[in-house]
C-alpha cells in the first residue's frame, strides 16, 4: 500500500557524462510526486516536489500540495511593475519597479501590528478598531476635520491654521 512520503514517480535531470565530475554529475533537478498520506478508497493526496541544485545534489525548493498550496523555500520575485492577485482581482497588489506598493482592494485588513517607515497616503477612510498611535505627526488636508462617528467635524482646521471646535465644551 501507499503511505505518506512514498515516491509515486519522478523525473530527474542530470548530466552523468559531464567531464567536470563531482557536483556536475549529481542530480541537478527533479520533479517528484510524493504521497501526502496513506492512500485509501477516498484519498490519494499527493504533492509535487520541485527540486533544484546550485552546488551538490538537488533539494526541494518549491512544492505544490494536493490541495493547491504552493510553498517556497526562498523568495517570491515578480517582474518590475508586476501584479499579485486573484481570479476576481488580478492586480490586487501592484509592485512598481521602485518598490512602491499599491493595493486596489476596497479595503485592507491588518490583524496585528502594522509597521510603516514612510508616508501612508490614503484616498479613502481609515476605519481603525482601536487606539491609533503615532510616533510623529498626523496631517489632515487643508480645511479638514477631526471628529467622531457622531460629530465628524468636532474640530475643523482651516487652511490658514485657524481651529474651530464645535459641540459642548
Amino acid at each position: 500500500s501507499v503511505v505518506a512520503n512514498d515516491t509515486l514517480g519522478r523525473i530527474d535531470f542530470k548530466a552523468p557524462n559531464e567531464a567536470g565530475g563531482t557536483d556536475a554529475i549529481l542530480l541537478a533537478a527533479s520533479v517528484v510526486g510524493i504521497a501526502e498520506d496513506t492512500f485509501a478508497v477516498d484519498n490519494n493526496a499527493t504533492k509535487l516536489s520541485f527540486q533544484t541544485a546550485t552546488s551538490g545534489a538537488a533539494a526541494e525548493t518549491m512544492s505544490l500540495s494536493g490541495s493547491g498550496l504552493l510553498t517556497l523555500t526562498s523568495n517570491l520575485v515578480i517582474p518590475n511593475a508586476g501584479n499579485i492577485g486573484s481570479v476576481g482581482d488580478t492586480d490586487a497588489i501592484s509592485i512598481a519597479s521602485d518598490g512602491a506598493i499599491v493595493m486596489s482592494g476596497a479595503s485592507v485588513t491588518v490583524s496585528g501590528a502594522l509597521g510603516v517607515s514612510g508616508a501612508i497616503t490614503a484616498s479613502s477612510t481609515y476605519a481603525g478598531g482601536g487606539l491609533m498611535t503615532t510616533g510623529g505627526n498626523i496631517v489632515i488636508p487643508d480645511a479638514g476635520n477631526i471628529g467622531s462617528a457622531s460629530d465628524t467635524d468636532a474640530i475643523s482646521i482651516a487652511s490658514n491654521g485657524a481651529i474651530v471646535m464645535s459641540g459642548a465644551t
